[in-house]
């Protein structure tokens, strides 16, 4: 088959999306599927920040994708988010036309999504949904009973009955779609998870890696995105008290965004410069090491469906503390860790401090949380997938959606730097 994927977060933005995204293809080309990408056009400081190259994307003929107009997005919690201009017009239609794709798979509601829609109707393609956004959570506490969320569930519902098939990687996502007007056939099916490169450490290896990234004790991770709604401040306010029993409790941090000036100055008055570790952006293989070098992983975000991260973790043996909340609640169960309030910094304190004195406790969550993570394996995902698209990929004809007038764009008038 022929497939398209169409997303708002794509490479080389450093997101859970974007990553879920290529892995799927690339498990699909590998099972004899030929796969081309929409998403948005990035600037070349979006390739530096996450350490690519422009370059080197134009140079890979294997990865061929299709670059929509677009604009960085304000407040951006990567600094790398782009609002796409739905406006391919003709370059688009022959991209896609001269691929003749059997079935288009969108991943975002938002302008590359819309244009997903006007392609599939234009084409008559079959168009399939995934919904990765529990939008509420960026939307501040104030307007979640106003009259603006309430329009933007409606439109989500909308977007996503355009969809032959929709699925959503957290059964709550799911719930809260077809409540809120989503009427197409449904279902939760797990992001594609590649984890070859994340294993256990030996008690040598970790050793050896706490030495190498002077990690002077016992270590809590987080790797991900520093935004407000993942809540990276709770994991700090609860060192203090950690401190008391255990002193040299270290806590490494991998990942950038807006939040990273704030969660430093909050290390500074917490006196913690000695125990907290600020990483930035890390490359996979570094990564890896990091998981191996340390004993549990954290994990407080409030707008989290399938993090990537997590899944990492359990596949590197470690259990999990974090927020009780959206898709976390569904992933961190009793037996791989523990979940709390967001902002329970004293109950996090408590549960960090039992796992590092209860080395056999830590040690079997950790067991259990990579058993559990190995159902995910992406060659089983992509195997569902491909049943998926056989069976809602016959093409009939497409409903007549309304959607706005959009003008064409004359691309050449577009700044290089967008």
């Amino acid at each position: 088959m022929r497939i398209v994927f169409f997303s708002d977060n794509f490479y080389p933005e450093v997101s859970g999306i974007a990553d879920s995204i290529m892995i799927l293809g690339k498990q699909l080309e590998k099972r004899g599927h030929e796969v081309r990408y929409v998403g948005p056009r990035y600037s070349e400081k979006d390739y530096q920040k996450s350490g690519r190259s422009l370059e080197e994307e134009k140079e890979d003929r294997s990865f061929r994708a299709f670059r929509l107009p677009s604009l960085p997005l304000p407040f951006s919690p990567t600094g790398q988010s782009r609002v796409v201009l739905p406006v391919g017009g003709e370059r688009s239609l022959q991209f896609l036309d001269s691929f003749k794709p059997d079935i288009i798979h969108t991943q975002s509601f938002f302008g590359t999504g819309l244009e997903a829609i006007k392609i599939a109707k234009k084409l008559r393609i079959p168009l399939i949904g995934t919904n990765h956004t529990f939008i509420d959570e960026f939307f501040p506490s104030s307007l979640r009973r106003g009259v603006i969320l309430r329009s933007m569930h409606s439109y989500v519902a909308w977007y996503y009955n355009h969809c032959r098939f929709v699925s959503t990687p957290a059964q709550g996502l799911l719930r809260d779609m077809q409540s809120q007007g989503l009427k197409a056939p449904a279902e939760v099916i797990v992001n594609p998870l590649s984890l070859e490169m994340f294993s256990p450490a030996t008690e040598s290896e970790k050793k050896s890696l706490k030495e190498k990234y002077h990690f002077d004790g016992p270590t809590v991770f987080y790797c991900g995105r520093l935004a407000p709604e993942k809540h990276v401040d709770t994991i700090l306010r609860a060192l203090p008290k950690v401190k008391e029993k255990i002193p040299d409790v270290q806590f490494v941090i991998a990942g950038h965004g807006s939040t990273e000036k704030e969660l430093k100055s909050l290390t500074r008055s917490l006196s913690l410069q000695a125990n907290v570790h600020f990483m930035g952006f890390v490359e996979p293989a570094q990564l890896s090491e990091f998981y191996k070098a340390s004993d549990i992983f954290a994990i407080f975000g409030t707008a989290e469906n399938q993090p990537l991260t997590l899944a990492q973790a359990y596949a590197a043996g470690l259990p999990a503390v974090g927020a009780d909340a959206r898709g976390l609640r569904e992933y961190i169960t009793e037996d791989t860790g523990f979940v709390m309030r967001y902002d329970d910094a004293e109950t996090l304190a408590s549960k960090i401090q039992f796992l590092l004195e209860n080395e056999e406790t830590r040690k079997k969550m950790g067991e259990n949380a990579k058993e559990k993570i190995e159902k995910f394996e992406a060659s089983k995902i992509s195997e569902k997938w491909e049943d998926i698209y056989e069976e809602y990929g016959k093409c009939v004809e497409t409903e007549k959606v309304r959607l706005p007038e959009i003008q064409t764009l004359d691309e050449s008038k577009i700044p290089e730097a967008l």
